[in-house]
């Protein structure tokens, strides 16, 4: 991708949330939190990996919260039992790796468990 959307170049920080479709479904055009929509015109795997790439590492520099809504245990099992692999799923093919490559986390990944709120833990500095 040449250009960085718009979006991406916000100032205001909110929380990031990244899951399974189902997972992230109810924080959806929810004020205060930002589901990645792929754009309609965006079809080739390779540039939706570099949108969400481009997404979550903006999320990341911006210090925005970063919330982990499907377990990712859970989730990778569940896609290799069915599938057998967990790769076709940009979760685990772009987002977890990302994660795992930050330094100094500002943002903090938090698996947001489905028996309450999510929980909001203080960002490290």
């Amino acid at each position: 991708m040449n250009v960085i959307p718009e979006q991406f170049n916000r100032a205001v920080a909110e929380f990031h949330v990244l899951g399974s479709g189902l997972g992230v479904a109810p924080y959806k055009n929810q004020p205060g939190y930002n589901v990645l929509t792929m754009p309609a015109h965006i079809t080739d795997p390779t540039d939706m990996d570099d949108y969400n790439e481009y997404w979550l590492a903006n999320a990341y520099t911006r210090g925005d919260s970063i919330w982990l809504v499907t377990d990712p245990v859970a989730y990778s099992s569940t896609l290799v039992n069915k599938y057998g692999t967990d790769q076709g799923s940009a979760y685990f093919r772009v987002e977890i790796p990302m994660l795992n490559t930050f330094n100094n986390v500002n943002a903090v990944p938090v698996y947001v468990g489905p028996s309450g709120p999510p929980i909001i833990v203080p960002q490290q500095h």
